[in-house]
């Protein structure tokens, strides 16, 4: 080899050298700016965190709140001329609105990036704040912390090599505090001694076992990323094997526009849960839903087990009722419940007996509920020959809770027909495998003729006519609807001088104008029960304002 050549070698090996140096040395892109992911500042063992995935978007759909008759209605109570000026009132006092970008800017708050709000094991909290200018935000938010505090002097400390974070600390022997620290344009706050260790904890953590490197919050994350908040538990699995309720995984999900308000919520099941309610996986008696009536204003049908509903039947029947029926020999679950296959349809209407001259009591002793509506219920019999047995059997039973049920026949099927002092009550029949169960005058033959001729007529709200034909659970309350019988009620509906109650009613339903339905649904697949909860919404379109040109006079 010649000399030359030796040098060359000698420069490339040192070169080499220099660069591995380097890159050993150079601290990392997380120390010198944080990463750009505040979430993987965050360990993964926690009990849940809350994400708002874009402020900014939030923002803008918060501007929808004052365009709802409803929340002036709601801001007059608390004292204010309008939601607009509530709004306006808190945007003050917060330092910037958070429905405007550009205000939230000027406020050191970043809206295209991520908020995060963080529940720690032991249930610290701890709050993640995109920031565009540190020195403003700090400056405020130090102020603000110094005067909750007694005006204490904020002290800085060092964590590792390059992070440093700030602490006020209140007066006194217990002493409060608030803490944060800025980390790749993210301000981390949090309060007590709980709240520093766990700053402390996040400022050091490494990228793996953060939050972000876990892989069902990551597809959770992604999935809802067009949500304006969600919530995830991240709840250790394994002390909660055996229970359903908030297992790791679970997710709430919240947005906002100018077509509804809606909800969402996912629970996965382990595999005792998931037999359990595997019957929600199908969406039985979607036929049921054409039998109800057209002037329903809440539609409703449950495709699982009918014993599902045990629970709720336990809780919700008057005591007397079930001794009734204990001591009659029938068993409600085991003999009703248990007796019915999946697919229950059901409706509610307004009776046009309704009176709204006071609260009626809601207790059946004192108020005869089908004064007010009119109920149908079907559903779809297991053993017909143990159905017609038990209804005969409530017959016998009706006299221990001070009522009667007549036998008749209505339309070729034999009916019972409960009565007590307050007038006639339900109304139950068998025809063939469906039972019915009607409430209100006359409703027995309607209800029947419509089951033998359904005339199917899908809700106006197309994703509330899709859940009551696919989904395992589903209701839709038509507010229109609802508000139209209203409406036309007569004036006697409102008692003798009842024109104070009648303008009452009227300026709540003129409140709630623009909401126009109320969606409830839910489905279970892969293991996991979602649910949905949306609220409908009709606004007004925003009228542009034509400016006014300066030297317009005005004409007589």
């Amino acid at each position: 080899m010649s000399k030359r050549n030796a040098v060359l070698v000698v420069i490339g090996i040192a070169a080499a050298v220099a660069v591995v140096v380097a890159v050993l040395l150079r601290k990392p892109q997380q120390g010198a700016g944080g990463p750009v992911d505040p979430l993987e500042m965050l360990p993964d063992r926690c009990q849940a965190v809350i994400v708002v995935p874009d402020p900014g978007r939030l923002g803008e759909h918060l501007s929808v709140l004052p365009r709802l008759k409803v929340a002036d209605l709601l801001a007059s109570l608390q004292n204010y001329p309008s939601a607009e000026a509530l709004l306006g009132d808190l945007a003050k006092q917060a330092g910037y609105d958070p429905r405007s970008r550009e205000s939230m800017r000027q406020g050191g708050i970043d809206p295209s990036r991520p908020i995060v709000g963080y529940l720690s094991e032991q249930a610290v909290p701890l709050a993640l704040i995109p920031v565009t200018d540190q020195a403003k935000f700090e400056e405020r938010f130090a102020k603000s912390a110094a005067a909750r505090l007694g005006d204490r002097k904020p002290v800085t400390e060092k964590v590792g090599q390059d992070r440093t974070l700030t602490v006020v600390t209140g007066p006194g022997p217990n002493p409060q505090l608030v803490a944060w620290a800025f980390v790749g344009g993210y301000a981390l706050l949090t309060q007590s001694q709980a709240g520093l260790a766990l700053l402390k904890t996040a400022l050091a953590q490494p990228t793996q076992g953060s939050l972000a490197k876990d892989t069902r919050f990551a597809a959770t994350r992604t999935r809802l990323a067009d949500r304006d908040l969600f919530a995830f538990s991240c709840l250790d699995a394994l002390p909660l094997q055996k229970q359903v309720f908030m297992p790791y995984g679970t997710t709430f999900a919240a947005s906002l526009s100018e077509r509804e308000l809606r909800l969402s919520f996912e629970l996965p099941l382990n595999d005792e849960w998931n037999e359990r309610l595997k019957s929600l996986a199908t969406p039985a008696g979607a036929d049921l839903v054409a039998a109800m009536g057209p002037e329903a204003f809440l539609v409703g049908r449950l495709g699982g087990d009918p014993a599902l509903l045990e629970p709720l039947v336990n809780r919700m029947m008057p005591a007397v009722f079930q001794r009734a029926f204990r001591e009659g020999g029938v068993d409600v679950v085991a003999d009703i419940l248990k007796n019915l296959k999946p697919g229950i349809a059901g409706a509610l209407s307004l009776a046009p007996t309704a009176r709204l001259s006071g609260v009626p009591e809601l207790d059946v002793r004192r108020t005869n509920p089908f004064d007010y509506l009119q109920l149908a219920v079907v559903g779809r019999t297991s053993d017909s020959a143990r159905a017609a047995k038990t209804l005969g059997s409530m017959a016998e039973v009706a006299p221990r809770f001070g009522s009667t049920m007549e036998s008749t026949e209505i339309g070729g099927a034999k009916v019972f027909v409960t009565r007590y002092h307050l007038g006639e009550g339900a109304s139950l029949a068998l025809d063939g495998d469906k039972i019915l169960v009607t409430g209100g005058t006359g409703q027995m033959q309607a209800q029947l003729d419509r089951l033998r001729s359904p005339t199917p007529k899908d809700p106006a709200d197309p994703q509330a006519a899709r859940a009551l034909k696919e989904d395992a659970f589903a209701l839709w309350l038509d507010v229109s609807r609802l508000t139209a019988g209203v409406r036309t009620l007569p004036d006697s509906a409102y008692g003798i001088g009842g024109w104070a109650i009648k303008a009452a009613v009227s300026r709540w339903l003129e409140a709630i104008d623009e909401i126009t339905g109320l969606r409830a649904s839910g489905r279970l697949a892969d293991k996991t029960l979602s649910a949905e909860l949306a609220l409908t919404l009709k606004l007004a379109p925003v009228q542009a304002q034509t400016p006014t040109p300066k030297d317009a006079r005005a004409t007589p």
